[in-house]
């Protein structure tokens, strides 16, 4: 199975008033034993003519505000608009194909939390609901993760470490892209034993 595992960062978490700042998105397919540094990525900020969201999320993402201003970003900079458009030629690129009926490229997302966050910050940008049609079956690798235990459904911080892998969670969103991706696979593997 082929999956797009996708994360953002924003300057809040309300999707009527704050904004994608960040995105990132890995391709991976189950089928391969493609390393995952191997696995095709697409990385960018987002500008905005203005910025408005909560200040502790400002903060959090300095760093992608420092790379907005900055000469010689690590990333592209793309424009609202110019982040649908670019994302759609990278996946024809990579071999996603247009519906015949409407044009739009469907494919199955992966995150931690991308149904009830990062997909609500996505319809809101003015060219995803007319180029993307996300499949209704998402990949959250806190169902691999969860514990009968659990009073709650476990943040990525708790499925890396109940899967082995160290580290914090960065909130650079193509490391996250990567952790999250890490902690599925290896969900999966657990899982197949």
């Amino acid at each position: 199975m082929k999956y797009i595992c996708i994360d953002i960062e924003t300057t809040g978490l309300d999707p009527e008033t704050c904004q994608i700042i960040e995105f990132a998105a890995v391709i991976r397919d189950t089928k391969t034993d493609e390393k995952l540094n191997e696995s095709p990525s697409f990385h960018c900020y987002v500008k905005h003519k203005m910025y408005q969201g909560g200040a502790y999320a400002i903060a959090l993402n300095a760093r992608v505000f420092e790379q907005l201003s900055s000469k010689k970003p690590d990333a592209p900079i793309y424009t609202r608009d110019k982040l649908c458009d670019e994302f759609y030629e990278w996946l024809k690129l990579n071999e996603f194909e247009q519906s015949k009926t409407n044009c739009k490229i469907h494919f199955v997302a992966a995150g931690k939390n991308f149904g009830n966050f990062d997909l609500q910050f996505l319809k809101k940008l003015p060219k995803w609901n007319a180029c993307f049609n996300v499949s209704a079956r998402i990949l959250d690798p806190a169902m691999l993760w969860i514990r009968p235990e659990d009073n709650r459904v476990p943040g990525l911080k708790t499925c890396m470490d109940r899967a082995g892998i160290e580290g914090e969670v960065t909130h650079h969103a193509l490391q996250d892209v990567y952790d999250t991706i890490m902690t599925i696979e290896l969900g999966l593997k657990n899982l197949w034993k």
